[in-house]
C-alpha cells in the first residue's frame, strides 16, 4: 500500500511534464509545426536550468526534477528528429525532381513547360513535397516548395546558380 502511494505521489508530480510533453509532440510533429518548439525552449532552458540548481542543492529533489528533465528531453528530441527526417526526406525528393528538370533539359534544349513533361502530375507533386510548384513562363523557370518546419515560407530552386534559396534570401 505505502509504495502504491509512492507511485501515485510521482505521478502527480510529473504529471504536468507528461502533459506538456504531450502537448509539445502534437504541435511540432505535423507537417510546418516544428518552430513551435523554439516557444516551448524559451521556457524549459530556464526552467531546466532552474531545475539542476535545485537539484544540485537539494537531493531530495533529484529524482523527481530528474524525471521532468528526462520526459521533456526525450519529447525535444523526438520532435526534433522527426522535424529533421522530414526535412531531409522533402528535400531529397525536391533534388530528385530538380534532377529530372534538368535531365529534361540537358536532352531537349529546354526546360519542360509544365512538370507532367517529367512524368510527374500536380498531384504526385503535392504528395511527394506537400505545397511545391512548378511553372515556366516564357524561359524563366521555378520550381518551389514548402519548408516542412515553418508555416508559410517556401525553399526555392536557383537553375541558374543550382541552388535552393529561401523565400527570404
Amino acid at each position: 500500500m505505502i509504495k502504491n502511494n509512492k507511485n501515485i505521489s510521482l505521478f502527480k508530480n510529473i504529471q504536468g511534464a507528461l502533459i506538456g510533453s504531450a502537448i509539445l509532440l502534437a504541435l511540432t510533429l505535423p507537417k510546418n509545426g516544428g518552430f513551435i518548439i523554439f516557444l516551448f525552449l524559451l521556457f524549459l532552458i530556464p526552467l531546466s536550468i532552474q531545475s539542476l540548481v535545485v537539484m544540485l542543492r537539494d537531493k531530495n529533489q533529484r529524482k523527481i526534477r530528474g524525471l521532468k528533465l528526462a520526459i521533456w528531453s526525450f519529447a525535444i528530441t523526438v520532435s526534433a528528429g522527426y522535424n529533421y527526417y522530414i526535412h531531409t526526406s522533402t528535400r531529397s525528393e525536391a533534388n530528385n525532381i530538380v534532377a529530372s528538370i534538368e535531365g529534361y533539359k540537358a536532352t531537349n534544349g529546354k526546360y519542360p513547360d509544365s512538370i507532367e513533361q517529367i512524368g510527374l502530375s500536380k498531384k504526385d507533386l503535392r504528395q511527394k513535397l506537400g505545397m511545391s510548384g512548378y511553372h515556366n513562363k516564357n524561359g524563366k523557370v521555378d520550381f518551389f516548395y514548402g519548408i516542412t518546419y515553418i508555416i508559410y515560407d517556401t525553399y526555392d530552386y536557383n537553375f541558374k546558380e543550382k541552388s535552393w534559396k529561401t523565400y527570404n534570401n
